[in-house]
Formats: C-alpha cells, sequence, structure tokens
C-alpha cells in the first residue's frame, strides 16, 4: 500500500527515506535482554522506520503539538519489560513487541509476530503501512473489543 502524500511528507521530516535500513543490533540486544522475541516483521519494522520521531499538530488544537516515536530504548526506558504487554497480548491473541510510543508518551507502539501494529487502545492495521498511515493522520485504532479476528 502506498503512502498518501501527507503520510509520505511527515515520514521524510521525521528523517524516513525509501528503502531506508538502519543497524538495529544494539536495538535488538535491548529488546531480547527484556523478554521479547524479535520476529522478523519487528526487525524489518525497526530497520525501515526505528528511531524516527514524528511532530503532528492536533487536528482541532493546531497549537498542540503530539509527539509518536518509534524508539524502543525510549519506549522501555530502565525497565520496561515483556509483563508490559501481557493483557495486550491475551486481546490480540499474539506475541507483541513494544517498538515505540505514541500520544506523547501515553500509549505503547506494539507489533505482533505477524506484523500487525497494536497500541494499548487497540489495533491500527495489519501492516506498517496502513497503521503509520492511521496513525500520522490521527486516526483513531480499532479498538480491542471490536477487532474480530
Amino acid at each position: 500500500m502506498p503512502f498518501s502524500q501527507s503520510t509520505k511528507e511527515l515520514l521524510i521530516k521525521s528523517g524516513w527515506y525509501e528503502n531506508r535500513k538502519i543497524d538495529t543490533t544494539e536495538l535488538e540486544r535491548l529488546i531480547e535482554s527484556r523478554g521479547f522475541k524479535v520476529f522478523p516483521k519487528v526487525k524489518e519494522f525497526l530497520q525501515e522506520y526505528g528511531m524516527l520521531e514524528f511532530r503532528i499538530h492536533h487536528p482541532d488544537i493546531k497549537s498542540e503539538v503530539i509527539v509518536h516515536n518509534t524508539n524502543p530504548i525510549q519506549a522501555l526506558g530502565d525497565a520496561g519489560d515483556r509483563r508490559i504487554v501481557a493483557q495486550f497480548e491475551e486481546l490480540a491473541k499474539e506475541e507483541l513487541v513494544i517498538v515505540g510510543e505514541l500520544h506523547n508518551r501515553n500509549l505503547f507502539l506494539m507489533i505482533s509476530e505477524t506484523g500487525k501494529v497494536f497500541c494499548d487502545n487497540g489495533k491500527h492495521g495489519n501492516n506498517f503501512e496502513e497503521a503509520l498511515e492511521s496513525i500520522l493522520n490521527y486516526k483513531s485504532c480499532m479498538a480491542w473489543q471490536n477487532i474480530k479476528e
């Protein structure tokens, strides 16, 4: 799925570029040290979209800036580990890995083994592109109770 023009502009402004592939060795080490498995989809996401910060003006309150990031180091902090996602894994019916934060560090950004993207409130997409399109355009996620998979 190609990105919309607005999403592509936000990605580029945040440091992303076509065919981006950063070294994720240290990120993988950190994630694994916290008890998570680095699934191929997680590695793929981090290589292309990891370590970015998105600053987006709130659609209704233009003076308010919402910050999202794809920084597992910041998201996991000093003590974050797998126990944090246990409740969300029950709802998602898949193992999840924390790869960033949404809404000014109020929500975790998580990816499943199959590449679906979730936050504390529900599902943002079936793949990275769908999720980034949703998140960067300030669209609501699908609430946990509405996920029928």
